[in-house]
């Protein structure tokens, strides 16, 4: 214990030169123990310090824990175990160190590290190490290394005998490994095969490292350790798994099956589950709504008929029919609110949109739903004089957005415009206000969810499915300022002109006219023309004559005396009549919407107003007997 104490006092004082952490009390209290006991430690009075102590002084001190454990009569455990495995092998070292020269060890300083190195990494197991400099004659590896390589006992250590050990596919690989860690000077491990003829293939595992390089070159140092039987182990262990998860997998696909078709039966119930919700919550958002529109609705018709109640005595008798007429739309469009969820099932008729929209926009002009805000009409020449279509839905849609525009507008008049696009099929309207008090959106044309109903959405609400029927589109544009247009195009054909039946031109044009200066005015046209022609003046002779002769045309005046020409239009077109095909031209000053529908319904073909040009009297009459 004295020569480990005079030993620790010299490097400590030695050291306590430079650095004052190595002072007595610094060190004592490093290691954990009391200065006096250090200090006695040193004079070689303390009889006892422990073997971790005793190694941490070795750390602190920078020296080599062995050595200190020798001076301190202690052996660590790995050299205790080196002498208990391999007495034999001591006892050999011990007697060659007692004849070799303590100068001479002294001296050799290259030979104390790798014996040091040697010594730490001194094998119990079937492991090589290696130091390998540029010169071959300073290269060493322990004797297990060659017979762990494959390699002759008496081969040179090289780096060129460890790569040609290798099975020639990994010898690329251990270059470029080795290579990349000596540029990057980090150590490295890889696991390789042996060149082996054998029949059962060999493995090695190489740990390297490098030292700095010196004026020799690169010094490679590291360990080769014979990993075979960690391999085939490994591979008898992957085996086992490989079977055991084929087993498992085996024994479980009954229960994934059943599991699967647990989560889709639980999958399938929950979206059943989710339909039944979400229908039950449309069923009960569309009652809210159509409870909703019903209160307005109702409210709107309850203003309407106080209106008619309040100011009946006032009344004019057009805009008492205008005001039925809107409130008998407002019904129509309850009815289709309520049928909107099942589907609405348009019409097909032919019907005169021109006419049509006369009709609107004259009810809602005579109704007088707002006195200062006018209302201007504008027909494309492009529009068809007939269309097939639903009227009665038409009706609904123009109604609702252009008697919405009238309430809202501020100033100004609201636009109503019908146009054809005859290459895409479409009818076009257009109802557009320069200034509108409410806001106009493309969600306010569909029925929206409870308590969104303003007073532009309430109203517009059935236009969009309305549309939809149609199978047509409808927008809403911002104009300038608070300007709007909503826009629909609804697909329109115009209608089939029916075959006319070939009309013998030498038969006699029929004028029904009771203004004497007017009736020979038109015949004398007419037979100007080359065409024969009878005038008469009274509506029950022109009935009688028409029951006994066929005509090929008939000019007939609507006012007249004794039969107005709209009955005399109807008794032709009955079933069986003489002259139930011959065409009709009414000749009359009534034109406006009202009476044009009031004629075509009575089977009227065309018209022409009082005082009319003689050529276009001529070109009617020639687009019927011309051919």
């Amino acid at each position: 214990m004295r020569q480990l104490g005079t030993f620790i006092k010299q490097k400590r004082e030695e050291l306590l030169k430079a650095d004052r952490a190595f002072s007595q009390l610094q060190v004592s209290k490093r290691i954990g123990i009391e200065q006096s006991y250090l200090s006695k430690v040193e004079r070689g009075v303390a009889t006892k310090l422990s073997e971790e102590k005793i190694v941490a002084l070795a750390e602190i001190l920078g020296e080599d824990p062995d050595y200190m454990l020798a001076l301190g009569g202690k052996v660590s455990g790995d050299v205790l175990a080196i002498i208990k495995q391999r007495p034999r092998l001591f006892s050999r070292l011990v007697r060659d160190m007692k004849h070799m020269s303590e100068d001479v060890i002294e001296a050799d300083h290259d030979f104390k590290r790798r014996q040091s190195r040697m010594n730490r990494i001194y094998d119990f197991a079937a492991l090589g190490f290696f130091h390998l400099e540029e010169g071959a004659d300073r290269s060493i590896w322990s004797s297990h290394t060659p017979a762990i390589l494959g390699l002759p006992d008496d081969t040179p250590p090289s780096l060129d005998a460890v790569v040609r050990a290798l099975d020639l596919g990994d010898r690329r690989r251990f270059i470029a490994v080795e290579r990349e860690s000596c540029r990057l000077h980090k150590p490295y491990s890889c696991e390789l095969r042996i060149e082996d003829k054998d029949v059962l293939p060999r493995y090695i595992r190489i740990w390297g490292d490098f030292e700095t390089s010196g004026p020799d070159g690169v010094v490679r140092v590291g360990l080769i350790q014979d990993v075979t039987r960690e391999v085939a182990s490994r591979e008898e262990l992957r085996q086992a798994q490989h079977a055991l998860s084929g087993t498992v997998r085996q024994q479980s696909r009954q229960l994934s099956q059943g599991i699967e078709e647990l989560k889709r039966e639980i999958t399938a119930r929950k979206e059943l589950e989710g339909k039944l919700r979400a229908v039950n919550e449309e069923i009960a958002r569309q009652r809210d709504v159509q409870r909703e529109y019903l209160k307005q609705s109702a409210y709107e018709l309850r203003s309407l008929v106080n209106r008619l109640v309040v100011e009946k005595a006032d009344l004019r008798e057009d805009t008492l029919a205008a005001s039925l007429s809107l409130i008998s739309t407002t019904i129509d469009n309850m009815n289709d609110f309520f049928e909107m969820p099942s589907g609405l099932c348009p019409l097909a008729e032919a019907f005169s949109p021109r006419g049509a929209a006369e009709n609107w926009t004259g009810d809602l002009v005579r109704a007088r739903l707002t006195p200062d805000i006018g209302l201007t009409l504008t027909v494309s020449p492009n529009l068809p004089e007939r269309i097939v279509g639903d009227p009665q839905r038409l009706q609904q849609i123009a109604v609702c957005v252009v008697g919405f525009l009238l309430k809202a507008t501020t100033w100004g008049s609201v636009g109503l415009t019908l146009d054809y696009m005859a290459g895409e099929g479409l009818l076009s309207l257009t109802a557009s206000s320069p200034a509108v008090g409410e806001p106009v959106t493309n969600e306010s044309l569909f029925p929206n969810s409870v308590g969104g109903f303003g007073k532009a959405s309430w109203m517009l609400s059935t236009v969009g499915p309305m549309v939809e029927a149609l199978r047509g589109t409808v927008n809403v544009d911002r104009l300038s300022g608070s300007g709007v247009a909503v826009s629909i195009q609804i697909p329109a054909q115009p209608e089939a002109e029916p075959a006319r039946e070939a009309i013998d031109a030498r038969l006699p044009i029929l004028v029904v006219e009771d203004d004497a200066p007017s009736r020979f005015f038109t015949e004398s046209v007419i037979q100007g023309e080359g065409y024969r022609a009878e005038a008469i003046a009274l509506g029950r002779e022109a009935l009688s004559r028409l029951d006994e002769q066929r005509y090929s045309l008939v000019l007939l005046d609507i006012q007249l005396p004794d039969v107005d020409g709209v009955t005399i239009a109807r008794t032709m077109r009955r079933e069986g009549a003489l002259n139930a095909r011959t065409p009709i031209i009414a000749v009359t000053a009534h034109a406006t919407p009202e009476h044009r529908q009031r004629y075509e319904d009575a089977g009227i073909d065309q018209l022409i107003t009082k005082p009319f040009k003689v050529a276009a009297l001529k070109k009617m009459i020639e687009s019927y007997l011309g051919d």
